[in-house]
């Protein structure tokens, strides 16, 4: 179980790359970008959607597994619409565009919940900012 968890929770850490490059492309608005970022996007959370009920098998897992649920449903729904609007309707493809964007704003607080639920599991999470290594922890350079 504890790496499928593991394999489960880090899908999400997947996700701000795009992030990024949707933040990106909403400043653009380049259709052959923003259609390529809503599918990457949608290809990442049928993966995780697909994963994310393996959290069943670990009962403190609940709410975290319905936190990350709907975001997976939510990031499908938003491509999906977005992409069949894209030739019917630049408003629209517009607005998903952005939908997708203001969607992705609340992926830190998913992941902080992640990270917390990780650590009470004493699981070491990639990306979990409690585990990265602070100033203190790096070695001084030797002259």
């Amino acid at each position: 179980m504890g790496a499928k968890l593991s394999s489960h929770l880090s899908a999400p850490g997947a996700l701000p790359p795009v992030m990024s490059t949707a933040s990106r492309v909403a400043a653009r608005w380049r259709t052959g970008a923003i259609s390529a970022t809503l599918r990457e996007m949608s290809a990442a959370a049928t993966y995780g959607a697909s994963v994310v009920g393996y959290l069943s098998a670990w009962p403190e897992a609940a709410t975290v597994q319905g936190q990350v649920g709907r975001l997976y449903a939510q990031v499908r729904a938003i491509a999906a619409n977005g992409l069949s609007a894209q030739l019917a309707s630049t408003s629209a493809y517009a607005a998903a565009g952005n939908q997708m964007v203001t969607l992705l704003a609340t992926l830190p607080a998913t992941q902080a919940a992640e990270f917390e639920l990780g650590e009470s599991g004493g699981l070491d999470l990639p990306g979990d900012p409690l585990n990265s290594p602070g100033p203190s922890d790096v070695p001084a350079a030797s002259d």
